[in-house]
């Protein structure tokens, strides 16, 4: 999948006021996203990378003047690649050796691509309402009830695990996993171990 669909599918669901129309686009999207990409594009949906903070603020990203690309290209194995190379770069220069990549990076993009690539690097996305949005979405496309759902993201703390879980039809196999992790957390969070699950639900 290409980071164009995600941008494509942020304007249908930003031009709606309707609830419904925008679960179902994003529904439609998550119903084309290959396994290995649910959980990575889960993290692009709601803002929140699953790199974490990315180390690259306001400054740093509007100082970037790339002219943007014509056609899109970036795959979101890419963007998750970049984000963690981003992060991983540290130390002495490393303000010199982001800005380069980013450059480079940004080239790549086209002018919307570069508008919520700066959105996403920044965590100007990030926001509770849309984390909701996208559960529902998951349940959506999945077919999967949505408290039940709901409750696979509550209790693992994990949406983008329990999103793959549900879209490959191993929800209910995975969630008694999700509730013994909880067990003894007040608040129900603890989050599961961050390597996929896809192979141990086929």
């Amino acid at each position: 999948m290409l980071l164009i669909d995600v941008t494509e599918t942020g304007s249908i669901v930003a031009a709606t006021t309707k609830r419904g129309e925008k679960t179902t686009a994003l529904a439609e999207l998550l119903k084309r996203t290959a396994a290995a990409e649910i959980a990575p594009l889960i993290g692009f949906l709601v803002g929140e990378p699953r790199q974490g903070a990315i180390g690259s603020g306001w400054a740093a990203v509007n100082a970037i003047d790339a002219s943007a690309a014509d056609l899109p290209s970036i795959a979101i194995g890419e963007l998750g690649d970049f984000l963690s190379e981003l992060q991983a770069t540290t130390g002495p220069g490393s303000q010199q050796t982001r800005a380069t990549k980013l450059h480079a990076f940004f080239r790549r993009a086209t002018s919307d691509e570069q508008d919520y690539l700066r959105r996403l690097i920044v965590g100007e996305l990030r926001q509770g309402a849309l984390a909701g949005l996208v559960t529902d979405a998951i349940a959506k496309a999945a077919g999967t009830p949505g408290p039940l759902t709901r409750r696979a993201a509550m209790l693992s703390g994990d949406l983008g695990l329990a999103a793959e879980a549900a879209l490959v039809g191993a929800l209910t196999r995975w969630l008694p996993s999700a509730s013994r992790s909880a067990v003894g957390c007040n608040q129900c969070l603890l989050p599961l171990p961050s390597r996929s699950l896809t192979p141990s639900l086929r």
